[in-house]
């Protein structure tokens, strides 16, 4: 009886966008009650994973599924995005997250693996492989 109370009483979660989870609980279910053919096991397989992540994620998306600005990193990659058109300085991007550039630069490369300009440079070279794949009507 122990063991059950300390279950009971263990973490609980809060899940921000019920409806949502709520919909691909929904659909899984549909689909499954259609019967148990490759197709139907298959995308309520490809559903399942999309609601566990609304649980494990929770953080990284709001109610209308875009991106939440987690943490610096985050905040930084968006700033660098929406100007990806400038010639931007580590000094201007750390200014933008409100942190000093050498710690900036320590948390940054900490998360992705790169320096912030080093990782804008990219950015800048895939925003540059768009325009050249994509017609110029487009």
């Amino acid at each position: 009886m122990q063991q059950l109370m300390q279950y009971l009483d263990g973490p609980k979660g809060f899940v921000p966008d019920r409806e949502k989870t709520v919909m691909l609980f929904a659909e899984i279910y549909a689909q499954l009650e259609m019967g148990y053919s490759v197709d139907h096991l298959m995308h309520s397989n490809m559903c399942l994973w999309h609601y566990l992540s609304c649980f494990i994620y929770q953080d990284k998306s709001n109610s209308r599924g875009n991106a939440v600005l987690a943490d610096t990193t985050d905040a930084a990659i968006d700033f660098m995005k929406k100007n990806v058109d400038q010639n931007l300085t580590l000094e201007q991007i750390s200014q933008a997250v409100n942190f000093s550039p050498s710690h900036f630069s320590l948390l940054f490369r900490k998360k992705t693996g790169f320096s912030p300009i080093e990782y804008f440079n990219h950015l800048k070279m895939q925003h540059a492989c768009q325009y050249l794949l994509l017609p110029a009507n487009a």
